[in-house]
């Protein structure tokens, strides 16, 4: 049997974090072996010193193990094949990415890792490492100056992006670069992914970036495939009094569906519109477009990188269930750390007291009240809500 843990990160003050030790406690046994492989091999004194940082973090959740030992420029090729063939467990150490892979290689190990059996821990570096073909991004910070692609150690045939955050904004742009031709799982600090045998369990918040769409968990949002089943879908939805008394005043007929949103099945229109997917099930939709001068002065906000964003969710099952807030939340992020967008809107019917409330959930603050017509020709009353990036040049 073979366990692999994919670990982002650790928590630097308190060690492993709490779902990371009920995992490895559940499945490392007392008293087994465990052989740590370094990220730089010729870092013998930094090695030494992580390794027993490690085996002290071990020992804090009451793990300790029969007999540990560490790969490096301080063993040879044998002696550390020998590690790994009587050890139940492989730890692979984070740090340089390029340079662990090229030391793996180096000493040949790779035929050793994957043929046998038991438990193989990945932090960082490690993780992405134990793909069978990886796809990192640029990331200067890690000695990695450009896309990067290569064979792995082959213990897993998926690719993380570990210590994920929303707000490293020039770094997000270079995994979603890559991410238009590879699937890439980028992990908070928090999560992690344990596979026994073929099967996955992604643990805890998760993001997948491609060229169709943004995953967030359970939650996928993929650029609307204009199908004739996706059109019907849309008409059922647009029939229901819940939904057209605040998206479009009236039902529109099929034709009119086609012909609104055939037009927006496509990343590069200026009304792009996503899908909504929650467990794999459509429920709704959401777009953006960018804010016109004129639309600027009506809501009183910046034309400069603004967007007006729209929603519903069609399945009326799905609502008040925080579902809506979570794609909000996830589409806001994306437009402000992805597209660089410095001002968002979402302006509601000032009756809408729902969508009001679930905005104002997500961080958006009333701005202002307008009146314009609406889709109708009706002047009404609407709500202007933003959002607001302020963004640190220096």
């Amino acid at each position: 049997m073979q366990v692999n843990y994919l670990l982002s990160g650790i928590d630097k003050y308190n060690e492993f974090y709490e779902t990371q030790k009920i995992y490895l406690k559940k499945d490392i046994k007392q008293n087994s072996v465990i052989t740590f492989i370094a990220s730089t091999f010729s870092e013998t004194e930094k090695n030494k010193a992580y390794y027993t940082k490690f085996i002290d973090y071990f020992k804090n959740i009451d793990i300790t193990f029969k007999e540990t030992y560490l790969i490096d420029n301080n063993v040879s090729k044998d002696i550390a094949k020998n590690y790994i063939d009587k050890s139940d467990i492989i730890f692979i150490m984070g740090g340089d990415t390029l340079r662990e892979i090229k030391d793996i290689k180096k000493y040949d190990l790779i035929s050793n890792l994957v043929k046998r059996d038991g438990i193989t821990i990945g932090i960082s570096a490690g993780s992405i490492n134990m793909a069978k073909n990886v796809a990192l991004a640029k990331d200067i910070d890690d000695n990695v100056y450009k896309h990067t692609f290569y064979k792995g150690i082959g213990l897993v045939d998926l690719n993380i992006e570990p210590h994920f955050d929303f707000n490293n904004l020039n770094h997000n742009k270079d995994i979603i670069e890559i991410s238009s031709n590879n699937k890439i799982i980028c992990l908070p600090n928090e999560s992690f992914i344990r596979i026994e045998n073929n099967d996955v369990e992604i643990i805890g918040d998760y993001y997948i970036f491609d060229s169709s769409g943004i995953t967030l968990n359970d939650i996928k949002l993929f650029i609307l495939n204009g199908t004739n089943e996706n059109y019907k879908l849309l008409e059922k939805w647009c029939s229901q009094e819940e939904i057209y008394k605040h998206f479009e005043q009236r039902i529109l007929s099929y034709d009119e569906i086609v012909d609104k949103y055939s037009k927006r099945c496509n990343i590069n229109s200026n009304v792009p519109v996503y899908m909504i997917y929650y467990k794999s099930e459509p429920i709704g939709i959401i777009q953006y477009k960018k804010i016109d001068t004129e639309t600027s002065k009506l809501y009183k906000v910046s034309s400069l990188d603004s967007y007006d964003i729209d929603i519903f969710i069609g399945n009326l099952q799905m609502h008040s269930k925080k579902i809506g807030e979570k794609v909000i939340k996830l589409f806001t992020n994306y437009l402000i750390n992805i597209k660089g967008a410095k001002t968002l809107t979402l302006v509601p019917l000032i009756d809408n007291l729902k969508a009001i409330n679930c905005y104002k959930k997500c961080g958006y603050k009333i701005k202002g009240q307008i009146e314009m017509p609406n889709t109708i020709g009706e002047v009404k009353k609407y709500l202007v809500m933003e959002v607001v990036y302020e963004r640190n040049n220096s």
